[in-house]
């Protein structure tokens, strides 16, 4: 971790994972599966060592998009062609506007830290879960499980 040059979570979270991903032998074409072990000891290595309130993230090696859900809000929403024609909302936490047109046939699934409409069936996802997604747009669901020892803290 010693690239990191600014002080975010954020930035330290994503270098322990690449750190992860390198100790591991985790290479562009590494399976998911390779993937979601590396990654769910990169969250393990998170919550037990540097703690682990609000690890909420999103992350794609382009084939497989990750959810990973712990201390705040995260929703899921599995949309397909039929459906609202189009959508113009503002979002409650950000203020930004959120407007788009379905195509015809459009299939998505969409993770949010909140629910942009309020006439689809948002699903919240659980708290220590990692969401992955194919480009066939299946999901999977794992749970990445607490250990039992405590955080580490700074004496």
């Amino acid at each position: 971790m010693g690239k990191v040059k600014g002080d975010t979570d954020s930035e330290r979270y994503f270098a322990l994972i690449l750190s992860q991903f390198a100790r591991d032998g985790i290479l562009p074409d590494s399976g998911k599966d390779a993937l979601v072990t590396s990654l769910s000891s990169a969250i393990k290595t998170m919550r037990d060592q540097i703690g682990g309130d609000g690890l909420n993230f999103l992350l794609s090696n382009g084939k497989v998009l990750f959810a990973f859900k712990n201390g705040r809000s995260l929703y899921l929403l599995k949309r397909d062609p039929e459906g609202i024609p189009e959508v113009q909302l503002r979002s409650k936490e950000t203020g930004a506007l959120l407007q788009w047109k379905k195509s015809a046939g459009e299939k998505a699934v969409l993770i949010a830290s909140e629910k942009v409409t309020a006439d689809e069936p948002w699903e919240t996802i659980k708290e220590n879960q990692l969401i992955c997604v194919d480009r066939n747009l299946n999901i999977e669901k794992r749970k990445i499980p607490k250990s039992k020892s405590k955080p580490w803290t700074r004496p």
